[in-house]
């Protein structure tokens, strides 16, 4: 996490930025974080391989894509359909 990401991920959520000591201090505390949670990990013997993460990122990145076919629950395919004859009866 670098202070660039944070300033980009904050740009695209929110309408205003953390001042750039904000940004510096939670990218640091991102890193130590991060570096307590690998060392935790390795400590208790836990290893992913390259191929668990790969497949476990596809699961994830399919779990959302299923998630945004879908609008309250209903299928979009269904609330568009819905909304149109609605508005166009």
């Amino acid at each position: 996490m670098t202070v660039a990401n944070l300033r980009r991920a904050y740009s695209d959520t929110q309408s205003m930025q953390p001042s750039e000591e904000t940004l510096k201090q939670e990218a640091l505390d991102t890193l130590i974080d991060e570096t307590l949670f690998q060392a935790a990990a390795a400590k208790d013997g836990i290893i992913i391989s390259d191929e668990e993460l790969d497949t476990e990122f596809n699961l994830s990145l399919k779990r959302r894509e299923d998630r945004m076919l879908f609008d309250n629950g209903y299928p979009k395919i269904i609330t568009v359909k819905w909304l149109s004859a609605s508005i166009n009866p």
